[in-house]
């Protein structure tokens, strides 16, 4: 499942956000199978080090209009972020939120809550996932009857400090960390052995992580980092 840790976003603000949507956060370890999401802006707390290592951070674009502009938003994660909330039967989008493993999601604004969401949405017997050179590898597993999508996710793991210029956080520098940068799918999965290739990037520092996904923003099923 995805992950938590730092989730700040990279809107120049810095201004607490009632509505929006979620920066991801995912957990890709074998020990500790999380995903979150999370939202860009969220001033979350006491997540120094906490599961940093494997968070990825999608960013989202609908605080734009407010001229809130995410430097990292792409649709493509907004769109997700309303994917969650269909599968999850909420008619709406907020931040903060976390979905942790596609299957719960919550306001995460405390690490003790994430680490209950974490106990609440543990994950278990999906398939294994190796990345070896340009492709992934899908082992046999069984599958969910709506099948199941395989993500490529090509994420910048450096901490980008970003120059906070208006609102309450106005003057200071917050760091970003697993800034998602591209989101692919890369086909289907319906319990046998897969093998994909892995397109080439353009910018060879990103990091790597593969997600197997129940179709229609389900439940993460297995993750991994190259």
């Amino acid at each position: 499942m995805e992950k938590a840790g730092e989730a700040r976003g990279a809107d120049p603000s810095g201004e607490r956000r009632q509505r929006g949507s979620t920066r991801t956060k995912l957990t890709i370890h074998e020990e500790r199978k999380l995903q979150a999401d999370a939202p860009p802006g969220s001033r979350f707390k006491g997540y120094a080090g906490f599961l940093v290592q494997d968070l990825l951070s999608f960013a989202i674009t609908y605080w734009d209009s407010l001229g809130w502009k995410d430097t990292f938003a792409k649709g493509q994660f907004t769109d997700r972020q309303w994917q969650y909330a269909h599968a999850m039967h909420q008619n709406n989008v907020y931040t903060p939120q976390v979905v942790v493993n596609g299957r719960v999601e919550g306001v995460g604004a405390e690490r003790g809550e994430i680490e209950t969401l974490i106990r609440q949405a543990d994950r278990a017997g999906g398939p294994e996932i190796a990345i070896k050179g340009g492709s992934a590898e899908i082992g046999a597993a069984p599958a969910p009857g709506l099948g199941a999508d395989v993500w490529l996710v090509r994420y910048d793991p450096r901490t980008i400090d970003v120059p906070v210029l208006r609102g309450e956080n106005a003057g200071k520098t917050l760091p970003h960390k697993n800034i998602v940068r591209e989101l692919i799918r890369l086909g289907g999965w319906s319990g046998e052995a897969e093998r994909f290739d892995l397109p080439a990037t353009d910018d060879p520092t990103l990091s790597t992580a593969i997600l197997v996904q129940t179709s229609g923003a389900g439940p993460i099923l297995a993750a991994a980092k190259g």
